[in-house]
């Protein structure tokens, strides 16, 4: 399974939407591989990136806690899933 591990965008080009065109460009490819769901988790407290995985479709599925933090996971669906 493809993983993209540590991704991030330099706080000098914060805000200026690099971050959502990286991530819409990963997720195109990722479709193109023949996935249909996409998982990925952020630590609580880091609420652009929370914002940014809801506004492109992502939805909260649970929690993990690891030591000293609290990952929030999410979930997107690509395309319809077919039935076994």
């Amino acid at each position: 399974m493809p993983q993209s591990w540590l991704g991030g965008v330099d706080e000098m080009s914060s805000g200026n939407g690099v971050a959502r065109q990286l991530m819409r460009l990963q997720h195109e490819w990722v479709r193109g591989q023949g996935y249909a769901l996409l998982e990925t988790s952020t630590d609580q407290g880091n609420l652009a990136m929370a914002r940014l995985n809801l506004q492109e479709g992502f939805e909260v599925c649970g929690t993990r806690a690891e030591p000293h933090r609290l990952q929030v996971l999410y979930l997107k669906q690509l395309r319809e899933l077919l039935a076994s």
